[in-house]
């Protein structure tokens, strides 16, 4: 593609929606997976009994583990494709449309 396009493409609103838009999201999801995993840090250094597992505990694993480290990325990723099929596929093809 040679650099006219590229000035076009990168002044175009709709790319630029999907960019904003894009890097907003993928910055929220980061926080919130960052927050998880600072949370449980911090967990265990100052609340280790809220992690034993109920009915054991004596129990070095913790009920935490699979939701905050296993599960918690999925469902963000789950998240993140979700909103890339719903929207920005569809300013993709928009943007994409125009420049052809």
């Amino acid at each position: 593609m040679d650099e006219i396009t590229m000035k076009k493409i990168r002044a175009d609103v709709d790319f630029r929606t999907l960019t904003r838009s894009r890097s907003m999201l993928s910055w929220l999801l980061t926080a919130a997976m960052l927050i998880l995993y600072f949370g449980f840090i911090l967990m265990v250094a100052f609340a280790p009994g809220a992690l034993t597992m109920i009915g054991a505990p004596a129990s070095i694993l913790s009920f935490i583990i699979p939701i905050a480290l296993i599960l918690a990325p999925v469902i963000l990723i789950s998240i993140y494709v979700w909103r890339a099929n719903a929207r920005f596929d569809g300013l993709t093809a928009k943007i994409m449309g125009k420049f052809r």
